[in-house]
């Protein structure tokens, strides 16, 4: 949907040449005017009265022309946003034999798109004959009605052409200024689509602000913070208090919905808490440069998205012209070297459409690999060894426990065998932290964590 919003914005430079047309076809009409003016005001009067009767009747095709550009531009979205749908779900569409399916919902969009746009293309096609129609009729009128009428009539008679020469080259113009506010009708859908992308009372803005923290930080620090989804009158998080500390692995569990990646997503800066603050050694993280925020934090999300190209530019992704040395070091530490060594064409092997070629649990290597090529100093993995073996799992433990001595790592994580090593966890559910401490003692603790555990570990012995 994005995507064709922005296609369409790309449209909108027509609108620059539309109003060129309408402003010079306005000029000459007036100038046309003027001229007629001097020769007879009486008859100027009578084509005044005929030009407002035609635009009137003109009236009812610009509605027209605008319903039919919004239409179109609704069906035109609709339209890209099944095909992008259905291209994206390719998989799932061979599972359920539902490849008929999905062509028959791409082709009655497109036939609806396709019968919107017609539509406006014969309204516009109407409108040329129709002011030529009438510029016949009217000229021929004059002539009759003014041999029948006017006295002298073989005296008046020169200058009954020469108006009437002028009133042929002013119809074009009125014509034209038909078609141009067609036109503009035509694109308001279009510019409506735009313009709710472009609004701003309607968006939640992330502050930012200018200053590049440069020096290595120690800290991080979540103080009373609580944060409501959009619409959303119960809150996400509530009252918040979490240190982050150099050296040191926090771990966050809890169940699904309990808002763990949300709270990942405040400490990245690509959500704004409604209250409180986080703070990085001391500085609110809205007062830092938001990109130059980024460059220091290393992300792996529960949903890897890799990008169709080699696996070197995917570890690379974002640091142009980082050395093949490091690419390999970072792949190294995420336990992916050998497997990646293994493929035909080593880190220079292309991986399909969101890495469609690798293994769930090779996706999520090659994703930390990606996230440790920036050599962050806050390292936050969302459930990224859920789709590891547990001999991977084991591999990539061992990583964390040496970056946690001289880096600060947040991980999330449903499966708990993957935070009994952490320095301290914290429990979430509903939004509140309900439990927190060191794992060994949270495990025997009998409280929420010690549930968690017998629920997910020892009921799987």
């Amino acid at each position: 949907e994005l995507s064709e919003k922005i296609n369409t914005a790309g449209e909108m430079s027509r609108i620059a040449r539309i109003g060129h047309d309408g402003v010079l076809s306005i000029l000459m009409l007036s100038m046309y005017l003027a001229l007629m003016l001097t020769m007879s005001p009486l008859l100027t009067l009578v084509c005044l009265i005929l030009i407002i009767g035609l635009g009137l009747c003109l009236t009812w095709s610009i509605r027209k022309f605008k319903r039919l550009g919004i239409e179109l531009a609704g069906s035109s979205i609709e339209t890209s946003t099944v095909i992008v749908e259905f291209l994206n779900a390719s998989r799932m569409l061979r599972i359920f034999g539902a490849t008929r399916y999905a062509n028959k919902i791409i082709r009655a969009r497109r036939r609806l798109m396709i019968e919107v746009n017609r539509k406006a293309l014969v309204l516009k096609a109407t409108i040329a004959p129709t002011v030529e129609i009438f510029t016949v009729m009217v000229l021929a009128t004059f002539l009759i009605v003014g041999y029948i009428v006017l006295d002298s009539a073989t005296e008046s008679i020169p200058s009954l052409f020469l108006f009437v020469l002028v009133l042929h080259r002013a119809m074009p113009q009125v014509q034209g200024l038909g078609l141009t506010l067609g036109s503009i009708a035509h694109v308001v859908g279009g510019l409506r689509v735009v313009g709710e992308l472009m609004r701003r009372d309607d968006k939640e803005f992330l502050k930012t602000g200018g200053i590049k923290f440069d020096k290595v930080f120690s800290q991080i620090k979540l103080e009373d913070m609580t944060f409501y989804h959009s619409g959303e009158s119960v809150p996400a998080l509530s009252d918040i208090d979490i240190v982050l500390s150099r050296g040191k692995t926090l771990a966050v569990v809890g169940p699904s919905g309990a808002g763990k990646s949300t709270l990942a997503d405040l400490i990245l800066g690509l959500r704004q808490p409604g209250t409180g603050r986080v703070l990085v050694d001391g500085i609110d993280l809205s007062e830092l440069n938001r990109e130059h925020w980024l460059h220091m934090v290393g992300a792996v999300d529960q949903d890897v998205f890799l990008l169709n190209d080699s696996i070197a530019n995917n570890i690379r992704f974002g640091l142009e012209g980082l050395p093949q040395e490091q690419v390999v070091d970072a792949a190294k530490l995420a336990n992916a070297h050998d497997f990646i060594s293994n493929l035909a064409e080593g880190y220079e092997t292309k991986i399909g459409d969101r890495g469609i070629r690798l293994s769930g649990g090779q996706k999520q290597r090659i994703a930390i690999a990606r996230a440790l090529a920036k050599k962050p100093e806050l390292l936050i993995l969302d459930e990224a060894t859920s789709a590891l073996d547990s001999e991977s799992e084991r591999l990539i433990q061992q990583t964390l426990n040496r970056l946690k001595n001289s880096h600060m790592v947040l991980v999330i994580a449903h499966r708990l065998s993957t935070v009994m090593t952490a320095d301290e966890v914290i429990v979430l559910d509903k939004g509140n932290i309900v439990e927190r401490g060191e794992p060994e003692k949270l495990r025997t603790s009998g409280g929420a964590f010690s549930l968690l555990w017998k629920t997910q570990v020892e009921a799987n012995k």
